[in-house]
């Protein structure tokens, strides 16, 4: 039985060692506000600087980094999405003020659940010259009290142009499909397919218009709603319909399904589809970011007096295979991690790999450091990918949780063993 327990031990260590990766290292979102938007976390974190300017650099959907935290119908003890901006007692609204220029990207499935609020949308309020463009909402779910929309629950002296949404919006006074409340401030190009329902100031695309409402549409039939409160009213048909939009001066071609004209700023399949921004290709699958970060750890035993070494370890979700992949990590300088994938050894969809390289030269660290790590991507079918996160290197444990409660049990079992011979020695 010793024998056993110290065999248990033995392996225990080896399993430990060689299973350090494990889960730790996973990669850590920063809290500070992104100008890239690239994650639910960077949207987010638009709250804590209401007045820079962001791009949207991919669609956010439920597959995204942080939606089920921030966004989905369990988010925040099921409100879900919290509204950027705030209201502050003797202020007033405390609006956005800055620039998000979606680049034609799309915001899908997010859920707002907050009948008791007032300001309720993607954004509660934007501000003075604050500028909102080039986004699509899709699916929207928000419901709120006063002034409501699906972008916008309060816009004040602040723009919103070339922007749509789809999905429902509920509440109670100044309900918009697009803009609940729109003060002084402009609505262009832009339009709303949305199911809105309210009791007082409804309208398919803006609930209460004290501004300028230019070029703007709702679909009556979706939306529920022959009113709005600014824009022009059209059904299905005419709302699918090229002429709609190029008569009232829209950037706007026809294009085949699955394909896009860039040179323009929309795109519409005539007779099939609503308009979508033209970085968006319509019943096109657009995968965005195709390699997560699972960990990235350092520095990896023995110790290296000529520098430490870093493992990294990367892997694909998207929907076809990697076939080069390179990650550069920027710590006192630049160091390039090359992986193992070529054409003849892609990296399969839902796969993992890993690299590992000893920053020569210094390179030192702090386990509480963020650091730019640039991913380098290549599909299969010819598509690039090249983008930036901030991670922190996490030094990686000896063993994993579950080695040390091996280790524990097998000295509990030796010392029983010992402790019951001694007491037949002595008997």
């Amino acid at each position: 039985m010793v024998k056993v327990c110290v065999f248990l031990i033995a392996a225990a260590l080896v399993v430990g060692m060689v299973g350090y990766g494990g889960t730790s290292g996973i990669y850590i979102p920063h809290p500070s506000a992104n100008p890239e938007i690239r994650t639910w976390y960077d949207l987010d974190a638009i709250r804590y600087n209401l007045s820079s300017s962001y791009i949207l650099m991919n669609d956010l959907d439920s597959t995204t980094l942080g939606y089920e935290e921030l966004a989905s119908p369990t988010a925040n003890g099921g409100k879900g999405w919290q509204p950027i901006g705030a209201f502050i007692t003797n202020y007033g609204y405390r609006g956005f003020d800055g620039i998000l220029d979606g680049q034609g990207y799309e915001i899908r499935d997010p859920f707002v659940n907050r009948p008791d609020e007032d300001a309720v949308g993607l954004f509660r309020h934007v501000q003075l010259e604050g500028v909102i463009k080039n986004i699509g909402m899709v699916n929207v779910t928000v419901i709120g009290r006063m002034r409501v929309g699906g972008l916008v629950g309060l816009k004040g002296d602040g723009n919103v142009s070339n922007s749509y949404a789809t999905g429902s919006v509920s509440g109670s006074i100044d309900v918009g499909g697009l803009v609940g409340l729109n003060g002084a401030g402009n609505v262009s190009n832009s339009y709303s397919t949305s199911s809105v329902t309210g009791d007082a100031h409804v309208g398919g695309l803006v609930g209460l218009n004290w501004g300028t409402v230019s070029n703007s549409f709702w679909d009556t039939q979706t939306s529920g709603q022959a009113t709005s409160d600014g824009g022009t009213g059209e059904n299905t048909t005419n709302m699918k319909d090229i002429t709609t939009f190029s008569g009232a001066g829209w950037n706007i071609t026809a294009v085949n399904s699955g394909q896009i004209n860039p040179a323009y700023i929309w795109d519409i399949v005539d007779h099939e589809t609503y308009p979508f921004l033209s970085c968006y290709p319509v019943s096109t699958s657009q995968i965005q970011e195709p390699i997560e970060i699972v960990s990235v750890l350092g520095p990896l035993p023995p110790f290296n007096p000529g520098g430490a070494a870093v493992k990294i370890t990367l892997k694909n979700v998207g929907v076809e295979p990697v076939i080069s992949l390179t990650a550069t990590l920027g710590v006192s300088e630049s160091f390039d991690f090359i992986f193992d994938v070529t054409p003849s050894n892609p990296l399969q969809p839902n796969r993992s790999t890993s690299a590992t390289l000893t920053l020569i030269g210094g390179g030192g660290f702090s386990s509480n450091g963020s650091y730019p790590l640039t991913i380098n991507a290549t599909l299969q079918s010819g598509g690039k990918f090249v983008y930036t996160k901030l991670v922190q290197i996490v030094e990686p444990p000896l063993m994993p949780t579950w080695g040390w409660a091996i280790i524990a049990i097998g000295i509990l079992v030796i010392a029983v063993i010992v402790f019951r011979r001694r007491r037949a020695v002595k008997a």
